[in-house]
């Protein structure tokens, strides 16, 4: 069980360049967490936790695009106990291309990265994705 659930994904707007070839797309939005009510266990300060969402604007992709820039950053954070122990934001974000599970043969981007377990009641992660893909013919 996680002690940090993804609650909501609100993405921004999707700005796509074409250029001969190749189709750049940017994603970007903002991922809520909150603490899990229902968790029971330790947490050491300093562990981080691992979140992960399908990113909601995607394209279908028929194969896996190269990922060109990945960022992250806080927007905004509610924390519990003591003050001098929060550490801050995302880290280690990562993109991937994911097979759908509903099982349709198209892969979808994924978004994954961690975050401080024992820092967070809440938090607001913003994210930009930047791919590159062939563009359609």
């Amino acid at each position: 069980m996680q002690l940090l659930t993804v609650t909501g994904v609100e993405p921004g707007p999707v700005l796509r360049f074409d250029a001969v070839g190749t189709r750049t797309t940017i994603h970007s939005g903002v991922v809520r967490l909150e603490r899990n009510t229902g968790f029971r266990g330790a947490v050491m300060p300093g562990s981080t936790e691992v979140c992960s969402f399908f990113v909601p604007d995607s394209e279908a992709y028929a194969e896996a695009p190269p990922v060109l820039a990945v960022e992250t950053s806080l927007r905004s954070f509610r924390t519990l106990g003591n003050p001098s122990v929060v550490a801050f934001g995302a880290q280690d974000a990562q993109v991937a291309v994911v097979a759908d599970p509903r099982g349709t043969g198209h892969s979808w981007l994924q978004l994954t990265f961690s975050v401080p377990a024992s820092s967070f009641e809440q938090a607001e992660i913003n994210y930009r994705i930047t791919a590159q893909a062939p563009a359609d013919g």
